[in-house]
């Protein structure tokens, strides 16, 4: 087991670098590391996307991350929160921030020399060349060296799930660890307690079927929103099959 990190390492202030494996782990990891900084690269985001159509809990917990930080970074605005606010960071329930971290500004690995020297232009499509090849890990290697330089009075470590992430990062000369916070624990019993009976609209069932497939939000009716509690335990019932047993 990796020993736990403190606030602070080598007597500097900690940045917590989060990747897509903790995320699929735990959506909501971001909150457990009380008030300081968590940086979540943009390579992780888009990774996630790549895993919200799996079946299982990875699926579930990938469409989850991204439905919290489409929420984050919506910041009650229309069009989304200004750019600057997600770079230097969006303030956290738990009293810390979290910092959207863009790709390096060269973008291209650097243990890439060859592709690095390439003309300007075809920088996009090596772009996503690269990403096809698989070199995310290098570009979160990266995005670590340059959070070191742009805050020198902090220490970014990576947090990953990935052991062999965590052997590369250690050999490039990065401080790395698992993350060690377990899943929220939930009472089934006192969940099961409080289960309670509701009749639908007869299209409702069918709604939550097909929002389902296409990982849409779903909004539960008028008379429902007003009773719900978080966790609460509903059983369904179709008012048509409701009136064919009275």
């Amino acid at each position: 087991m990796e020993p736990e990190i403190g606030d602070k390492l080598n007597g500097k202030r900690v940045r917590y670098v989060l990747d897509t494996s903790v995320l699929v782990h735990r959506p909501d990891a971001y909150l457990t590391f009380e008030d300081n900084t968590v940086v979540l690269p943009s390579t992780a985001v888009r990774e996630l996307e790549k895993h919200k159509h799996r079946e299982g809990e990875l699926g579930r917990n990938a469409r989850e991350a991204i439905r919290q930080l489409d929420s984050l970074t919506r910041s009650n605005e229309k069009y989304g929160a200004p750019a600057k606010l997600l770079r230097d960071g969006v303030p956290l329930e738990s009293g810390g921030k979290l910092v959207f971290a863009p790709e390096p500004s060269y973008f291209l690995p650097s243990n890439l020399p060859v592709l690095n020297g390439v003309m300007e232009y075809f920088k996009p499509l090596a772009r996503v060349i690269v990403s096809k090849l698989g070199y995310g890990d290098d570009h979160i290697l990266d995005m670590l060296r340059e959070e070191a330089k742009r805050h020198p009075d902090e220490m970014p470590v990576l947090i990953t799930r990935d052991i062999s992430f965590r052997i590369q990062a250690r050999l490039a000369g990065l401080p790395a660890a698992d993350y060690l916070h377990s899943k929220a624990e939930i009472d089934l019993t006192a969940v099961l307690a409080h289960e309670y009976d509701f009749v639908v609209g007869d299209s409702f069932i069918g709604e939550i079927y097909t929002k389902r497939r296409r990982d849409e939000q779903i909004l539960p009716p008028d008379n429902l929103a007003k009773v719900l509690q978080p966790n609460q335990h509903l059983i369904l019932r179709e008012q048509k099959m409701e009136k064919s047993t009275k």
